[in-house]
């Protein structure tokens, strides 16, 4: 099977469809899944007036498991919710997918290295995470009590690990978001 082409350090600029939505793994990983639509306008120089072209719609996923990532799974859950501004930047893949009616289309999937709200038309607070210490024993006990301090109830969803949206949880997904 051909591979797929795939442009690393893209970044897109949208909305957020939804809440943040936390997938659980059987091993107590997560993926945070966010839908962002990109609203595009254009001018037109016949008509001098702005026109609204159709949102493009991305599946964003953010691996608990990458370490990479920091908070960055976290921090995105408890702070992000649904109409927010949100500048994305990632590695994106698209693929094509037919679906049920024969419609063809395409799945814009980012896997996130940052996400960053947008201070265009909201002020946001930042709360630093806790730093790291030198003490490893203490990092272990400031890590279990940042654990058990995450607590995104309203946003958290107990899905098995292969879901008809995402296929397994190792890549994301299908047409399953309604895009």
């Amino acid at each position: 099977m051909a591979s797929r082409p795939k442009i690393d350090n893209f970044a897109v600029t949208g909305n957020l469809v939804a809440d943040p939505r936390v997938i659980e793994r059987e091993d107590g990983s997560y993926l945070v899944v966010l839908a962002v639509a990109e609203n595009r306008r254009t001018f037109d120089n016949d008509t001098q007036q702005w026109v609204e072209a159709d949102p493009v719609y991305y599946n964003v996923g953010l691996d608990s498991r990458d370490r990479s990532l920091g908070n960055l799974p976290s921090n995105v859950s408890a702070s992000l919710h649904k109409g927010d501004m949100v500048t994305v930047q990632g590695n994106y893949q698209a693929s094509p997918y037919q679906d049920k009616n024969g419609n063809l289309g395409i799945n814009h999937r980012i896997w996130a290295t940052d996400v960053a709200a947008s201070m265009k038309f909201a002020s946001v607070e930042v709360t630093p995470n806790p730093k790291p210490s030198r003490d490893f024993a203490a990092d272990l006990d400031m890590a279990a009590e940042a654990e058990r301090n995450f607590a995104p109830a309203q946003n958290q969803q107990q899905i098995p690990a292969l879901t008809p949206e995402f296929g397994n949880t190792d890549s994301m997904g299908s047409p399953g978001m309604g895009m």
